[in-house]
This record gives C-alpha cells, sequence and structure tokens, in this order.
C-alpha cells in the first residue's frame, strides 16, 4: 500500500504544488482552522505528518511554530524543500514516524490519514500518540463519507493507482480515542467548490 501511495504522490507532485496553490478559498479555510490549532499548543516544535508538498509549512511557520516536514513521498519533500528550504523535511511513514518518544508540542496530520485502511487507523493514531508529549495536541482534517474510491485515476493531470478513504467523524475519533488520544473539538462543514464531500477537522489530545 505504502509504496503505491509514494509512487502516485511522486509522480503527481509539481502538478499538486501548483494546483493547491491555485485554491485561495481552502486556503484561506485551512488558515483559519491551523490559527486555532497554534492557539491552544504549547511551546515545543510541531511536525506536519504527511506534509506533502509543504503548502501549510508557510502558514505554520507565519504563526510562529518550528516545524518539520514528514511526508513518504520523496518527490513531494523535493517540492517543499525547494519551497520552504528553511524547514527540515524528513521521508517517513506515518505508520513508523522517524520522530523520537514524547518530543512534539503538536502534530497536524492534513488529509494525511485518507489513503489508510480503517482497520489500520488505530495503529496510525497510536503512532502519533507516541511522538506526541503529555498534552500534546493533535489536528486531523479528512473527507467525510462511507466509501472507498480506488483503483486507477486520473488525479493532479496524472494517471495513478491510489485507494482513498471518506469515513464518518465518528469513526475517525473512535479509531483515535482506541490509541489513546481524547477528543477535544470537532469541526464538520459543508463542501465548497472545488470540494465534492463534506469536509472535518479533529482536535486531540494525548
Amino acid at each position: 500500500m505504502e509504496p503505491d501511495v509514494a509512487a502516485a504522490y511522486d509522480t503527481v507532485a509539481e502538478d499538486y504544488a501548483v494546483l493547491l496553490r491555485s485554491w485561495e478559498g481552502s486556503i484561506r479555510r485551512e488558515e483559519e482552522a491551523l490559527a486555532g490549532f497554534a492557539a491552544a499548543l504549547g511551546p515545543g516544535p510541531v511536525a506536519d505528518v504527511g506534509s506533502g508538498t509543504g503548502r501549510l509549512t508557510g502558514p505554520l511557520r507565519a504563526l510562529g511554530l518550528p516545524v518539520v516536514s514528514v511526508d513518504l513521498s520523496p518527490g513531494m519533500l523535493a517540492v517543499a524543500r525547494r519551497d520552504h528550504p528553511d524547514v527540515p523535511a524528513v521521508v517517513g511513514s506515518l505508520a513508523h514516524l522517524p520522530l523520537a518518544d514524547g518530543g512534539l508540542a503538536g502534530a497536524l496530520a492534513w488529509y494525511s490519514t485518507i489513503h489508510t485502511p480503517t482497520e489500520r487507523l488505530p495503529h496510525l493514531f497510536g503512532e502519533l500518540r507516541r511522538a506526541l508529549r503529555p498534552d500534546g495536541l493533535l489536528l486531523v482534517g479528512f473527507q467525510v463519507g462511507d466509501e472507498v474510491r480506488g483503483g486507477r485515476r486520473h488525479l493532479y493531470g496524472h494517471d495513478v493507482v491510489l485507494d482513498s478513504y471518506r469515513r464518518p467523524p465518528d469513526v475517525v475519533a473512535a479509531a483515535a480515542t482506541a490509541a489513546g488520544l481524547v477528543e477535544v473539538a470537532r469541526t464538520v462543514r459543508a463542501p465548497e467548490p472545488p470540494e465534492d464531500c463534506a469536509q472535518a477537522h479533529l482536535l486531540l489530545r494525548r
């Protein structure tokens, strides 16, 4: 599964970065969510896990957060390093984060769990919990639904093989709870163009 995800995002990295920069409304909403996250954090490092091309690195840095980017795709991180050369960027899996135990004040998993099968979510959340310090915060963004979109797809101008999962917020929250995280807040909003489904954010605490 993970090699397929990495290969797909290596293929689309450049076009992904260009397209997402054009989604001004989406970026504005994301920055609002990040501001609330930053305000709730204590001092210390923050990891953007599944950071992709680093499109949220700038907003995180602008909020004064010491950020490290982690992503499975070397191609995505190459773009991130080019666009944000002052931010450390490390290739790594969310299932086996290259981060020390208990070192993070916070972690951002912004649409980073959408390619993980539901039965594997508790392990992924457990790994994120491991990297958080006591009272550390995790902000998770994901698409709402109850379906798997899989197989060969045309994304960001390329044909790729990639599964993605849309889930009810209660399912994601239950997986996080099973891993020892505590839900602090939840937001669910209706889709706005170019989105085609509702979007959810969960704020979780170790």
